[in-house]
């Protein structure tokens, strides 16, 4: 058992710096027991929840994403000394009606605790914490116009500083502390309907051949999709979007929101606003359980355009992602998008018409690619190829092409997110334009060439 300590420690006075790493994390999905891959599964970040991909049919997957941000303290002059213990601060004698905050930061620079107090009397001058999760943090003590930084590890009860001194055992608590803090950095998560969730401990942003070994729940089967039922939810949630009245879907117990690529709630969510819906076309990615909607709103009091995505299980919603752009936004033109949308031509392809689920992401992929590397060569451009960007249209004509010239410079696209209809010969690509600007890229092929590209690019922040 572990024996509660007293740390009497110096604290610091710093400034925090900026590590940056990139996301680039790869590897593959098997059944537990075969060697058989799994395709559908989601794949994601517990600290960057938005920044997620599914296996594709060889169960492989690839997860990028924006730059993440890790603070660090760089020390100073020794300044004040104070005790911890459990999860109270106790300031040394000699300080009088103490007035200012404790602050308490995750790894990746995000804030978890922040307690302020005011004139703390002389004889109990005594800050009460709560509880904190394990690992790594960074305190920041804020008295008056001076702050103070110290790297702080918690392992159980216990709260251990970083090169302090801890008493008894402290060579052993001290490894152990060091360990947890600078080896594991994040949590990757694997899941499907029907299997038991894995999660793997990273101790890198940029790792390839990562292997994931998921088991069925119990004896239950994995949970086969299909297009019949996922076409009864979808439509439940344009009734929901209609009526701004989210309670009309089947909602899980717990359901992740995420509006323009950041995590939302249900009260902040578009699917709050009613709208009138003047047309929408919905897609069913049966392998990873996932429906994608486009809805076009243009005879209310404001436009709206909207691409939302359902993750379902056991009949539930259990996520609703979606990418809302109206007046403002890159190209917006609410009525151009009914019109030139309705009178495309979204036919279910034949066997002969369609193409892998593979297929269909490399394509887009490639797409995106070139406006990084303009001597990406693998698009499969086609014709005719109609392109309808916000509610800008290029693509009248028999001959017309979706190749009409890519601005000069390297704008990476990352936070790529895949959703694919095999039937419908479309890719619904959710992503971060330029690494910042949310964004949305639809693609239909047919014949395994660009027949149609509908984008969302979101100027502003809702």
């Amino acid at each position: 058992m572990l024996r509660p300590l007293f740390i009497i420690i110096a604290i610091f006075s710093s400034m925090f710096f900026v590590q940056a790493e990139q996301i680039s994390l790869s590897g593959t999905v098997k059944k537990s027991g075969t060697s058989a891959a799994i395709a559908g599964v989601t794949i994601s970040l517990a600290k960057f929840n938005t920044i997620t991909t599914t296996t594709d049919p060889n169960g492989a997957f690839t997860l990028t994403g924006v730059t993440t941000s890790v603070f660090s303290p760089a020390k100073q002059a020794a300044s004040m000394q104070f005790i911890i213990k459990d999860n109270s601060i106790v300031f040394s004698p000699g300080f009088h009606q103490l007035t200012g905050s404790v602050e308490i930061f995750s790894s990746n620079g995000k804030k978890r605790v922040s307690v302020r107090f005011n004139d703390l009397p002389a004889d109990k001058q005594i800050v009460t914490l709560p509880k904190l999760d394990p690992g790594m943090n960074i305190m920041r003590v804020s008295i008056g116009a001076k702050s103070f930084t110290r790297t702080l590890i918690c392992i159980g009860n216990e709260r251990l500083l970083k090169n302090e001194a801890i008493g008894a055992n402290a060579d052993v608590h001290f490894a152990l502390a060091k360990h947890l803090a600078e080896t594991i950095v994040d949590t990757l998560v694997a899941e499907k309907s029907g299997y038991k969730i894995q999660k793997l401990p990273l101790d890198a942003y940029t790792k390839q051949d990562i292997a994931f070994v998921l088991d069925t729940s119990g004896s239950i089967e994995p949970e086969k999709c299909t297009r019949e039922s996922m076409k009864a939810i979808t439509d439940k949630y344009l009734d929901a979007q209609k009526a701004g009245d989210p309670t009309k879907m089947p909602l899980a117990s717990e359901v992740k929101y995420i509006q323009n690529n950041k995590t939302s709630t249900a009260e902040k969510i578009i699917c709050k606003t009613a709208m009138p819906i003047d047309f929408s076309r919905s897609f069913f990615d049966v392998d990873s359980c996932r429906s994608f909607t486009e809805v076009i709103s243009n005879s209310g009091g404001t436009p709206w355009v909207i691409v939302t995505w359902l993750k379902i299980a056991g009949g539930n919603i259990t996520e609703i992602s979606t990418m809302v752009t109206t007046t403002g936004d890159w190209l917006f033109n609410a009525a151009n998008y009914l019109k030139y949308s309705k009178q495309e031509d979204w036919h279910v392809l034949t066997a002969s018409e369609q193409s892998s689920r593979q297929t269909l992401i490399n394509g887009g992929n490639a797409y995106l690619d070139i406006f990084a590397d303009q001597s990406v060569d693998t698009v499969p451009w086609g014709r005719p190829c109609a392109r309808l960007e916000g509610g800008s249209y290029t693509g009248d004509g028999a001959n017309s092409s979706c190749n009409v010239g890519i601005p000069s410079g390297s704008l990476k696209i990352t936070n790529r997110r895949y959703a694919v209809d095999v039937d419908m010969g479309t890719v619904c690509i959710f992503c971060a334009f330029g690494g910042s600007m949310p964004d949305s890229h639809m693609f239909r092929m047919v014949n395994g060439k660009l027949r149609y590209v509908h984008t969302l690019s979101v100027n502003n922040k809702l």
